[in-house]
């Protein structure tokens, strides 16, 4: 059954949209290629500061922890404020409202 859907769905594609797919493969991995240098030099040196300074290490400085932690969970948020703000019009055409209920 899956596989006799997924054959559907690729007969559909044509060498011109094979090109697309193609080009938007190569895009994603140019934007992963851009994004996981800043990940690695701004996350790894936070990951390993945040656990030297927790509560059971010999370098435990706690107001450095709180702080740090604080700013981590305040930039964890941040994608799920952007799907958020993202979703509004498809909430608008779906519920007639963006207020919630």
């Amino acid at each position: 059954m899956i596989l006799a859907t997924a054959g559907g769905f690729f007969r559909h594609l044509d060498a011109g949209k094979w090109a697309d797919i193609g080009q938007a493969t190569l895009d994603t991995l140019l934007m992963l290629g851009g994004s996981l240098p800043l990940t690695l030099a701004i996350g790894l040196p936070l990951g390993v500061l945040l656990f030297l300074t927790g509560s059971p290490q010999l370098h435990r400085k706690p107001v450095l922890y709180g702080a740090l932690a604080v700013l981590v969970n305040l930039l964890r948020s941040v994608p799920f404020i952007i799907l958020m703000i993202v979703l509004i019009p498809l909430t608008l055409w779906m519920m007639g409202t963006s207020l919630g209920v």
